[in-house]
Formats: C-alpha cells, structure tokens, sequence
C-alpha cells in the first residue's frame, strides 16, 4: 500500500484502521483527498493556460480548407479533361489512303525542282557518312592485318629466342668459365640477351647485355645469384665499344646473329 503523501510502500495491515501512514503519521483518506484536489487543480490550470483559437486563426484555417478544395477541384477537371481528349485522339486516329493527287502542272513543277534543291544536301551529308564509316572500317581492317603481322614476327621471334635458350656460347680463349644463353629479344638494330655463367668450381650467375649490333657498342649488367634478382635490375645505359678476342664480343655475336647491317666486329 503506498502513501499519497510521502509515496511510502507498507504493508496494509501496518497502515491499522482508521488507515494512517506508518512512515510520515499522515492519515490516508486525507491525504488520498487532498492529492487528488491538487492534481484536478493542475489539470484546469494547465487547461485554462492552452492559447484559445482567435478569429483570426479561425478564418485561416477556413480559408486553408477552401484553398485545398479548390486546388483538389482543379486536379479533378484536369484529369477529367485529359481523358476526355485521349478519348478524342483515340477516337480520331483513322487509317487515310491517299488514291490521287492534283496539282497543277507549274505547280508541280516548282514542287519538283525544290524536292532537287533540297535533295542536294541530303545527298551530301549521305556522302559524308559513307566516306566515314568506309574510312573508319579500312583503317580497322589496316590496324586488324598489323596486329596480325606483329603477332607473327612476335611469335616467331619468341620460338626462335626459345628454341636457343640454354645453348653453349661458344668463347674460345683460355677463359675457363663456360656462358650459356638464357634468354634472347630482338628488335631493330638492338638485341638483348641473358647469360648464365658457370664458372669452373660449377658455381652460376646471370646477367644481360644489351647491345647496339650496327654501332658494336654493349652495355652489360652486374653478374647477380639470380634470375630473379636480375630481372628486377635496372639496365644500365653506359653504352662502351665491345673489344675484340674478349668473351663480350662472342656473346654480343651469338646475340646479333640473323640480323641485318652488322657491324663487322659482329659478323
């Protein structure tokens, strides 16, 4: 049982007859009486505080109604009219079949020779468009037959790089290490090869040259462990003359072989 004046929770029997609040002393139909006036007295002060609608609210309020029926009114009639004109349209909509024409003859005439004047443009712009799409398919069928060309010369530069990887290079001389192709691009006047060295305990290294086959100049990188390494060198740009009777200028043969214009120290 809970009191109204201090909101105490207690057991009724402890409230005893007539009820009074163990807790504050207060006796509970007194104090139940006077909450509920004081509640009531709030309610119709906060009632009597609302702001009461003026006329003037009133009137605009109305007029709010009006404007919004008017408005649904107007959407209303305009529907109904578009209806009314598709039905129309609809309706309307007849198949014509044009049996004669008559006209005459200098009316045809001068008919006629607008239709030429103003075929001339036609006729221009339809040429225009022609020699567009005929150009832009011939430089297709160009570009198409190149492609073609260069994965040829592509492949069979590839095939023939393959097909002399991990030959012998033949380097006479009383150099003891043996070099063995790797790897081989061709292109134009330069040509670009790995080389795996084997010396003569059996111990390998890789590097790439680069050389200028019409000029004889080379360009060689460090001797790297790996392929893997050596792949990720940059290629230096240095370019030197390759010397005669050194294992440079029989690699940099074997590199140039099969190509045109080579320089005699090549060849």
């Amino acid at each position: 049982m809970q009191c109204p004046a201090c909101n105490k929770e207690s057991d009724p029997s402890a409230y005893g007859d007539p009820a009074k609040c163990p807790e504050c002393g207060v006796f509970y139909e007194k104090a139940l009486a006077l909450k509920q006036r004081r509640l009531a007295a709030e309610e119709a002060a906060a009632e009597a505080a609302k702001p009461k609608p003026t006329v003037a609210s009133k009137l605009a309020d109305g007029w709010q109604g009006a404007k919004v029926s008017v408005e649904e009114g107007r959407r209303q009639r305009e529907a109904e009219q578009q209806r009314n004109m598709a039905s129309r349209d609809a309706a309307a909509a007849k198949p014509v079949v044009v049996v004669d024409i008559r006209m005459g003859f200098w009316s045809m005439v001068v008919f006629m020779v607008k239709w030429v004047l103003a075929s001339i443009p036609a006729v221009i712009i339809l040429a225009i468009l022609l020699a567009v799409i005929g150009g832009s398919g011939l430089t297709l069928v160009q570009g198409f037959n190149s492609y073609l060309s260069y994965k040829d010369r592509f492949e069979a530069s590839k095939t023939a790089a393959e097909l002399a990887a991990g030959r012998e290079i033949n380097v006479p001389g009383e150099n003891r290490a043996k070099y063995y192709e790797a790897g081989l691009s061709q292109s134009e006047n330069f040509a670009v090869m790995t080389v795996r060295a084997e010396s003569e305990n059996g111990a390998q290294t890789y590097s790439r040259i680069a050389v200028d086959c019409k000029s004889s100049l080379a360009v060689v990188t460090p001797q790297l462990l790996t392929l893997e390494t050596l792949n990720g060198y940059v290629m230096p740009t240095n370019y030197q003359p390759i010397i005669a009777g050194t294992p440079r200028q029989y690699i940099a043969i074997r590199a140039c072989a099969g190509m045109p214009g080579l320089h005699p120290l090549l060849q």
